[in-house]
C-alpha cells in the first residue's frame, strides 16, 4: 500500500509538471519533484515531510535489503490521509494549467 501511494503522489505530481511545461525526467524522489513544482505554486512546501515519508515506500519496496520491511497499517494510513489534500490540490491546479 505504501508503494502504490508513492506511485500515485508521483504521478499527480509528474502531471501537475508535465501541465506547466516541465520537461518530463526519470525520478521517484517525491521531495525533487515537489522541488520542481514550487517553481508553479509554492503553497505545495506544506506536503514536504508527507513527500520524504512516502518517498521512503518507495525504496523500501525497491531495495528490501537495505531498508526495514516492518511498516504496519498506521505507518502507511497517516500519510494516506495527509497526502489527500495534496492530491486535491495538484488535481485541481493541473487542471486549471490545462484549461487556461
Amino acid at each position: 500500500a505504501g508503494w502504490c501511494l508513492q506511485q500515485a503522489l508521483e504521478k499527480f505530481l509528474k502531471a501537475f509538471l508535465l501541465a506547466h511545461g516541465w520537461k518530463l525526467r526519470r525520478m521517484h524522489d517525491l521531495a525533487t519533484l515537489l522541488d520542481d513544482a514550487l517553481c508553479y505554486e509554492p503553497s505545495l512546501e506544506q506536503y514536504r515531510a508527507v513527500c520524504e515519508k512516502v518517498t521512503a515506500f518507495y525504496f523500501i519496496n525497491r531495495y528490501p535489503f537495505v531498508a526495514p520491511q516492518d511498516i504496519s497499517e498506521n505507518d502507511v494510513r497517516e500519510p494516506w490521509d495527509q497526502a489527500k489534500p495534496l492530491v486535491e490540490l495538484l488535481t485541481r491546479k493541473t487542471l486549471n494549467s490545462s484549461n487556461g
